[in-house]
């Protein structure tokens, strides 16, 4: 499958390492991780996000969304740009959503993330150990949701 992942880049870089470890466990999976500039593996994140223009930064993220099965997000660190990329992702693109946060830091996660009931979204709280499991819960159960999405071969 083709991973649209998101997380904090201009609201905080602390979750950075957990970020590097889901994209290292995706594609030891065989997942092509879409969004590589989240984790800066192979390049230099902040210094390459920053000298792009917002609307560059715009234009690639909905090119590798287009591209999408499902998008993926640490939502631990507050984000607009990743608030943006879920509900792009659930009302225009319609795939399927994992928001995922730490448990012990429930309170820093907004209510509307939280309370969203729609069909193809799904919010789970995680302690570290559990993180790789969780996911792969996920993507496992993909093929099983009400609705069409369109799975990469």
């Amino acid at each position: 499958m083709k991973i649209y992942f998101a997380g904090a880049i201009y609201g905080g870089r602390e979750k950075l390492k957990t970020y590097i470890k889901i994209q290292k466990f995706l594609e030891s999976l065989g997942h092509e991780f879409l969004t590589k500039h989240v984790t800066g593996v192979g390049m230099a994140t902040e210094e390459t996000e920053f000298r792009k223009t917002p609307r560059e930064s715009f234009a690639r993220n909905l090119s590798l969304m287009a591209q999408a099965d499902c998008l993926i997000a640490e939502i631990t660190l507050p984000s607009l740009g990743v608030g943006y990329e879920i509900a792009y992702a659930l009302h225009t693109r319609k795939i399927p959503v994992l928001a995922l946060f730490e448990k012990d830091k429930k309170h820093q996660v907004s209510a509307m993330m939280r309370g969203n009931t729609l069909p193809n979204y799904q919010i789970l709280g995680y302690e570290e150990g559990e993180l790789k499991a969780t996911i792969k819960n996920f993507l496992s159960k993909l093929r099983n949701f009400k609705f069409q999405i369109p799975i990469s071969k």
